[in-house]
């Protein structure tokens, strides 16, 4: 297996996939990097290896990962938000009031009260 095969396996594997992979070559041509590329490798270098340079390429990378990190945990905590501001949208607690239908143009309300005492409010 060579290094574009496993850098297909890591890309391809859900569980390791965001891990970055760093293609390190004495091959400089455009045809290597862009089999790099479609192999989804996230950064190369070329040989002899500057030590400083590939620590710098590293801390890119992780930087990268953790802003990656960041950004699904604000979804999740937006999808959570929009699931309880849809809750509190469909049903106001202290009115008892169901909300059938909000557009820009009108909005329905229904009261959810005893059986033949509930009213309609249009707008």
């Amino acid at each position: 297996m060579n290094g574009y095969e496993v850098c297909k396996t890591i890309k391809l594997s859900e569980r390791i996939r965001i891990l970055p992979v760093i293609l390190v070559t004495a091959l400089h041509g455009e045809e290597e990097r862009l089999k790099g590329i479609e192999a989804g490798a996230d950064d190369f270098i070329g040989r002899p290896i500057h030590k400083l340079e590939l620590l710098t390429r590293i801390r890119s990378l992780l930087r990268i990962r953790r802003l990656h990190e960041d950004l699904e945990q604000k979804i999740l905590e937006l999808e959570r938000a929009k699931i309880q501001l849809q809750q509190l949208a469909v049903t106001d607690g202290l009115t008892v009031f169901t909300i059938t239908n909000i557009s820009s143009t009108r909005c329905k309300l229904r009261w959810r009260g005893p059986s033949g005492t509930g009213f309609r409010f249009r707008s």
